[in-house]
């Protein structure tokens, strides 16, 4: 049996512990806990289905025996009628199918949703009308998904060496061939601090980005690691974030992927920007669509206050600008209220205009 998607004993226990914790609702479980959680789910999928295949693979074709009636129109060729009893498994077969009959209940660890049917959208861990190579990659998904074929949205991606295909950036880079995309921008919602936490060492950073990936840009908007915190991110910092990677989608044709740590928070604030900014969503549209291509997605409090501010800011941006009337309506009133005040203010508003200007 081949490498089996890198998955260790060790793995099961830690997913298991993860899970437990989740499933209760552990106050103590960190970002990185769920970080882990979900490289640990793609990698127990991926076990899953290399060990199905190995399976099948493995099973040897049986004859029909000599007096056997003849296989019904929707029957397998080879397949044998309801009453034949099956054939012994083969020694490999019988270890296999021993071991993937305890595990395959609980391959539920991964939850990818059926497609969107909405042009090139996709659903966490499907293709809108992506062949079967296309969905057998895609189970890499819990970690990441596609919003669109321009657009990958989740967490920060583990960066291992070889061609394991739980190590994420080579994963990546195969769903992003299938598309015949190349990712020209990354944008990362963790502070600096946080990128250069020792925790942080075996995800991806700009470097492996651009060693693996070929990756033009790597764009930090720190975004508080505290979810409940108030995010106090400059507003022209993510408008100016925004208009990089709808430059990259639109000039260049490149995809773009936006992460946080473990893709449930901040890297939903990243994408609701984006897509209120530029493709022309209401904050409902966006945030509905997200919530079907990404379900596991908690935004806080704070992130949607962030997202309401970012969106009034765009809104006034785009006002269509006041005509000559209406500004002569504004000086005149403005002018009756400066003739109201006391004379000590009219001075006083005179001096102030004088310093500034």
């Amino acid at each position: 049996m081949s490498n089996l998607a890198g998955l260790k004993r060790v793995d099961e226990h830690k997913l298991q512990e993860l899970q437990d914790r989740a499933a209760r609702g552990d106050p103590d479980m960190t970002e990185m806990d769920l970080l882990w959680l979900s490289v640990l789910q793609d990698r127990y999928a991926l076990f899953l289905e290399e060990g199905l295949r190995l399976l099948k693979k493995s099973q040897p074709q049986r004859a029909p025996a000599p007096n056997s009636p003849p296989a019904t129109p929707n029957s397998p060729p080879g397949s044998a009628s309801p009453s034949s009893s099956p054939a012994p498994e083969s020694g490999a077969a019988a270890r296999i199918g021993s071991l993937f009959g305890r595990l395959r209940g609980a391959s539920s660890v991964f939850s990818g949703a059926s497609p969107v049917n909405n042009n090139s959208l996709s659903s966490s861990g499907s293709f809108a009308g992506g062949g079967p190579q296309q969905q057998e990659t895609a189970k890499l998904c819990r970690h990441w998904s596609w919003v669109a074929d321009y657009l990958v949205l989740g967490a920060v991606p583990l960066a291992e060496a070889g061609t394991d295909p739980s190590a994420h950036l080579i994963g990546l880079k195969e769903q992003c061939k299938e598309r015949s995309k190349t990712v020209s921008v990354v944008v990362s919602a963790l502070e600096f601090d946080e990128a250069a936490e020792e925790a942080m060492r075996p995800f991806a950073g700009p470097r492996e980005w651009e060693e693996i990936m070929g990756t033009d840009a790597f764009v930090h908007i720190g975004l508080p690691k505290d979810l409940d915190a108030e995010v106090t991110t400059p507003i022209a910092d993510m408008v100016a974030v925004c208009a990089q990677v709808h430059d990259a989608i639109v000039s260049h044709g490149r995809c773009v992927f936006m992460h946080c740590k473990a893709g449930l928070a901040r890297c939903w604030v990243l994408a609701m920007c984006y897509l209120t900014a530029h493709r022309n969503m209401t904050v409902d549209e966006a945030d509905g669509l997200l919530s079907v291509v990404r379900p596991q997605l908690k935004p806080t409090e704070q992130h949607r206050v962030f997202v309401g501010r970012f969106v009034e800011h765009i809104m006034a941006q785009r006002a269509p600008p006041r005509s000559k009337e209406e500004d002569e309506a504004t000086y005149y009133r403005v002018l009756a209220e400066l003739l109201s005040l006391p004379p000590q203010y009219r001075q006083r508003i005179v001096r102030d205009i004088e310093q500034l200007t």
